[in-house]
């Protein structure tokens, strides 16, 4: 199981939900709401890649900067389920349309690796367009 939300009124949100804009607790309010997830995976290549990028605490920092300057809310935490940090980037109605409505999720050993596989996939995979990967289909591999 991927990222577990909660609602203003603390029910949970399954992420297989959260993904087709539903959720468990039937608030119909909320479905609008809700982000998209945005599917792209790593290939063996990709964590390679990015295993191997110079990627320090100032370069994190200066991606969330860049994310926030655009709009995009950065949030950070760790996942004991998965044992590992997430960095989740959700577009917002001030994000560019490319953005908006979508949440691309870097999961690392660290909080900069997290950031650094988030950036990776922002910059390489998806050349800064998420709608490319909002509409593929895949499980939840997101390392």
């Amino acid at each position: 199981m991927g990222v577990v939300l909660a609602n203003a009124k603390g029910n949970m949100l399954m992420p297989s939900k959260v993904s087709e804009g539903k959720s468990t607790n039937g608030d119909k309010s909320r479905q609008s709401s809700l982000p998209q997830f945005v599917q792209c995976e790593l290939s063996d290549k990709d964590r390679k890649a990015v295993s191997e990028t110079l990627f320090d605490d100032g370069a994190a920092i200066d991606f969330i900067i860049t994310m926030c300057f655009a709009g995009v809310k950065v949030s950070l935490s760790y996942e004991a389920q998965n044992d590992c940090y997430g960095c989740y980037l959700t577009g917002t109605e001030r994000s560019l349309p490319s953005f908006r409505g979508l949440c691309l999720v870097g999961r690392g050993p660290t909080l900069v690796g997290a950031v650094c596989v988030a950036s990776y996939k922002h910059f390489r995979l998806l050349g800064e367009d998420w709608r490319s990967g909002a509409d593929q289909k895949s499980g939840d591999k997101w390392r």
